[in-house]
């Protein structure tokens, strides 16, 4: 009776997978966590972010014994890159939700190592900057990503498709979609807004680090706002080159 109880739930999960049946997204037996629904996509972008941050902070504390910001957007408590990087994750391993954890695992390894690698060549092509540097660590590749950083998004990444994303996919079902949905509109607009300024100061911040005069008014608010000070407070450990 179980083993038929799990065969008709993987045939409805595969179902929901198939890109070819209109009603893949929508189907009221897909479980939300294999749907790609942007409202459980964006919680998840908001809560993985915050949930980075706060990894981040511990690991500081525990293994440098020191705090500073971790931070990604210049206000509130939040590290964009595991966001984004679990969003990624979700949405490329959605038709490997059969697989083994040995092979989920390996995928977000491998996944995990080569987003690490483009956020870092995206920061140095964008700010002409870095954020953090693993020259010296053992099996690094340009000093972008290394193998104990794999074996990290390994291990955060099964978390998340496995266990995390659903559990948050459940939560969320549980709340009055009008107010969900409310409050889902507040907060992007706050991060949308957040998201913007961290990118000007950011290209402000580095184009003081050059000389460059502020040229227009707005550049010249960030200047007043977002002295260099401010952001070497936000982003300790961020160089120029």
């Amino acid at each position: 009776m179980k083993k038929d109880s799990d065969n008709q739930k993987l045939h409805i999960q595969n179902a929901c997978l198939n890109s070819d049946q209109e009603q893949s997204n929508t189907c009221d037996d897909c479980p939300d966590h294999l749907r790609l629904s942007p409202f459980f996509l964006f919680w998840a972008l908001v809560i993985f972010s915050f949930f980075g941050y706060v990894v981040e902070m511990l690991y500081e504390l525990v293994m440098l014994g020191q705090l500073q910001s971790r931070q990604g957007l210049i206000y509130g408590p939040f590290s964009q890159i595991y966001g984004i990087g679990a969003v990624i994750g979700i949405v490329a391993s959605r038709k490997y939700h059969h697989k083994s954890i040995a092979f989920i695992s390996l995928f977000c390894a491998v996944l995990g190592s080569i987003y690490e690698y483009c956020s870092s060549l995206f920061l140095e092509v964008a700010f002409n900057a870095s954020a953090w540097n693993y020259t010296h660590s053992f099996l690094n590749i340009n000093g972008r990503t290394s193998l104990m950083y794999a074996f990290y998004w390994s291990l955060i990444g099964t978390l998340t498709i496995k266990l995390f994303y659903p559990a948050l996919c459940r939560f969320l079902r549980k709340i009055p979609s009008k107010r969900a949905i409310a409050v889902t509109w507040i907060i992007f607009i706050l991060i949308a807004t957040d998201s913007f300024l961290t990118v000007t100061a950011l290209q402000r911040y580095s184009e003081r680090y050059y000389r460059i005069p502020a040229q227009t008014k707005f550049e010249a608010f960030l200047d007043k706002n977002y002295p260099d000070s401010f952001m070497k407070t936000i982003y300790p450990d961020m160089k120029f080159k």
